[in-house]
């Protein structure tokens, strides 16, 4: 998802370092444990049911989100697709408005909260990402607006309860089931809201032109105040 963020803000080079020094890193580890390489290639990515049930609670991504409550086979899958597609082109374009704002921190936070949502697997411990979100939703100065700092400090509540294990609890017992559902899948929601939240802090905040787009920084492009023309005969 970084690497697609790359490129979705014209960083060529980030993008090209990023996918190189992955190659480069594997080539490594390939030559320096040939063995240990070759088992996980051609052996362990292919087993797919190390990763255990990717339908229980633990699997806090979309697509387990779908698994546990949507409909099975190919309607589910198309479903999980057009919904990875909605939210990849939104979150993609709010992870750029942050770029371009310069707020690098709320830029990580949303992409690692697209690496949660938009994966097949995310585990329950993939949401560190909320630290980073936490951060950017209370920004430098979180005293100068109550509301961030209220939205900050939910949004850390909300995921230190472990709301999942509560839904797991729940369905245990005799209570309506729709309550402990919503439970347990509490922090796909939960990565939605604070999607929604990083939104809510950047809307009213003018997009500043990035280095990409060849304006900030670049002489050529910066505008010359005018002067007034000179006359022949008078004092300038």
């Amino acid at each position: 998802v970084f690497v697609v963020h790359f490129l979705v803000t014209r960083r060529w080079r980030e993008a090209a370092t990023a996918v190189g020094t992955a190659a480069a890193v594997t080539v490594a580890s390939a030559v320096v444990l040939p063995s240990a390489s070759w088992a996980f290639w051609l052996g362990a990515l292919q087993d797919s049911d190390r990763l255990g049930p990717n339908a229980g609670t633990a699997n806090q991504s979309m697509r387990g989100f779908l698994l546990r409550l949507g409909p099975e086979g190919v309607p589910g899958t198309v479903l999980w697709l057009l919904l990875v597609a909605v939210v990849g082109v939104l979150g993609f374009a709010l992870a750029r408005r942050m770029y371009r704002r310069g707020d690098s921190v709320a830029e990580v936070a949303v992409v690692g909260l697209l690496a949660c949502l938009l994966s097949p697997v995310a585990w329950v411990h993939h949401y560190h990402w909320v630290v980073v979100v936490v951060l950017a939703l209370l920004g430098t100065q979180p005293w100068r607006d109550r509301r961030r700092l209220w939205a900050g400090a939910l949004v850390c509540v909300f995921f230190v309860l472990r709301l999942p294990w509560w839904g797991i609890d729940w369905l245990a017992t005799d209570w309506p089931e729709w309550p402990g559902r919503v439970l347990q899948n509490a922090d796909v929601f939960g990565g939605l809201a604070a999607l929604w939240l990083l939104w809510w802090v950047a809307r009213d905040a003018p997009a500043a032109p990035s280095p990409s787009d060849g304006v900030a920084g670049d002489p050529a492009r910066e505008q010359v105040p005018a002067r007034p023309v000179e006359r022949a005969g008078r004092t300038p």
